[in-house]
C-alpha cells in the first residue's frame, strides 16, 4: 500500500447477486487503472462494516484508491456516482451533514494526510453499449474511448468481489424462500380483502337543531345586575359596582353572574364581596376588595385598580 503512481484510476460498486435483499446484500468494490484503452492493474475488496449498500461501496472504492496512492501524487478518479462526485465537490464542510459522513471524513482526512492533489469526476454507467443503460442520461463531450474501458473493468471488478463474499445459498435460501412465502400471503389477503361485501352502510343520525342563543336583550332583563343607563357600549352595575363592555366576549357571563352588593363602612371604604369584573377582567376571588372614591384595592395584598 501506498506504491501506486499518479494517473487515472476508476471506481466502482455492485450490489452482488441479493442486491434487492438489504439483509442478504454484500457490497463489492472495484478499482482499475487504465492508460489509453490499456487496463494496466486494479484490485477488487469487499465493504466492510454493517452498513451494506452500493453507494457507500463506490464512496469507498475512493478510500482505497487513497490508500494505495504515493504520497505527493495528482489523481484523477472517476466515477458512476453523481451523488458523491457532487458531494465531494461542494467539499468538506457540506459533507459532515450528509450519508457516509464517516466516508467522506477519512477521505479528506488523507488527502491532508498524504498531501496529494485529487481530482473527482461523473461520468455515465455501462458506456460500452450495454443495453441496460438509460439511453436518456447525457454523455459528457469530455468522455473518450479511455474512459469508457476504464469504467467497464472498475465495474468488473467490483462484481468480482461479489462473487467471493456473496452469502453461501444454503443461508440466502431459506431467507429467499420465506420472503416469496410471505409475498403469496400478503396477496392472498389482499385479495381476500377486496373481494369481501360491502358493509352496511348506516343512516346519518340527525342532532337535533341547536336552540339559538338568547340574545344580550334577554340577558339583561333576566339579570340580577341592577344597571345603570349604557355609557357608551359598556353596562355599569349600581349594587357590586361591576362594569363591562358590550362588545366584550365575556359580557354574557358578567351578566349571568350573580350581583353581589358592596357593603358601606364608615371610613367611606366601600367593602366589594365577591369577584366583579374590572376593565373586562374578573378579579379573583382570594382578594378582599374595597372601593373608594373609583378605586378598587385590595385590603389584604395591596393591589390596586380603576
Amino acid at each position: 500500500m501506498g506504491l501506486w503512481p499518479s494517473g487515472e484510476y476508476f471506481g466502482d460498486g455492485s450490489g452482488g447477486r441479493y442486491a434487492a435483499h438489504p439483509t442478504l446484500r454484500r457490497c463489492g468494490v472495484g478499482l482499475a487503472h487504465c492508460v489509453g484503452v490499456v487496463f494496466h492493474y486494479g484490485l477488487h475488496c469487499s465493504l466492510i462494516g454493517t452498513v451494506q449498500t452500493v453507494p457507500r461501496a463506490e464512496a469507498t472504492a475512493a478510500i482505497v484508491l487513497l490508500l494505495h496512492l504515493a504520497s505527493d501524487t495528482v489523481a484523477n478518479f472517476y466515477s458512476d456516482n453523481k451523488v458523491f462526485v457532487d458531494a465531494l465537490n461542494k467539499g468538506y464542510e457540506h459533507c459532515r451533514g450528509i450519508l457516509n459522513s464517516d466516508v467522506y471524513h477519512e477521505f479528506f482526512f488523507l488527502i491532508r494526510e498524504k498531501h496529494i492533489s485529487f481530482s473527482v469526476y461523473w461520468l455515465p454507467s455501462r458506456l460500452d453499449d450495454d443495453p441496460d443503460r438509460d439511453r436518456k442520461i447525457p454523455v459528457p463531450d469530455w468522455v473518450t474511448a479511455s474512459h469508457i474501458c476504464g469504467n467497464g473493468h472498475a465495474d468488473r471488478l467490483a462484481k468480482t468481489a461479489c462473487r467471493y463474499f456473496d452469502l453461501p445459498s444454503d443461508i440466502a435460501k431459506p431467507i429467499l424462500s420465506n420472503l416469496r412465502l410471505l409475498k403469496r400471503i400478503q396477496l392472498r389477503l389482499a385479495a381476500i380483502t377486496c373481494n369481501l361485501p360491502h358493509r352496511n352502510k348506516h343512516g346519518k343520525v340527525l342532532k337535533p337543531p341547536c336552540e339559538p342563543a338568547p340574545s344580550l336583550r334577554d340577558l339583561v332583563l333576566k339579570s340580577q345586575h341592577s344597571f345603570l343607563d349604557p355609557d357608551a357600549g359598556f353596562l355599569s352595575c349600581s349594587v357590586c359596582l361591576g362594569r363591562h363592555s358590550l362588545a366584550s366576549p365575556g359580557i354574557r357571563d358578567f351578566l349571568a353572574k350573580e350581583c353581589s352588593p358592596t357593603a358601606v363602612v364608615s371610613t367611606h371604604l366601600f367593602g366589594v364581596s365577591g369577584s366583579i369584573t374590572i376593565n373586562e377582567h374578573s378579579t379573583h376571588i382570594t382578594h378582599t376588595l374595597a372601593v373608594i372614591e373609583g378605586c378598587f384595592c385590595c385590603t389584604e395584598c395591596g393591589c390596586h385598580a380603576e
